[in-house]
């Protein structure tokens, strides 16, 4: 059985932004989609855009991904994100989790 909460959470480690706009879903950068992915986002397109919507994401405890090297913040240089509810990265030194209902999951580099 297909995960699509698993997929989401993948594509978002693999740094892409999934953003519902009405039907559509656009997903950036869209240079990097290749011809499978393209096919696994118009499959389940319903499912991945329910998700994104329900906000549901908060009801299970969060998990912690590690990376190797997660990308830095352009504006202070920290290497700790959370994912929110619309599965985008967010900053934990810009912008601090208000609760940790608002968090899906945290993206922290190996040995911290």
């Amino acid at each position: 059985m297909f995960d699509v909460r698993t997929f989401v959470a993948d594509l978002i480690r693999q740094g892409f932004q999934l953003i519902p706009q009405g039907d559509t879903l656009a997903v950036s950068p869209a240079h990097k989609v290749t011809p499978e992915l393209a096919t696994l986002l118009r499959t389940y397109k319903p499912e991945i855009l329910r998700l994104l919507r329900s906000g549901t994401g908060g009801a299970k405890e969060s998990a912690v991904l590690y990376a190797e090297d997660p990308a830095p913040c352009p504006q202070c240089g920290q290497r700790l994100w959370w994912i929110n509810i619309y599965y985008s990265p967010v900053c934990d030194t810009c912008y601090p989790a208000s609760s940790p209902e608002v968090v899906l999951e945290w993206l922290r580099p190996r040995g911290r």
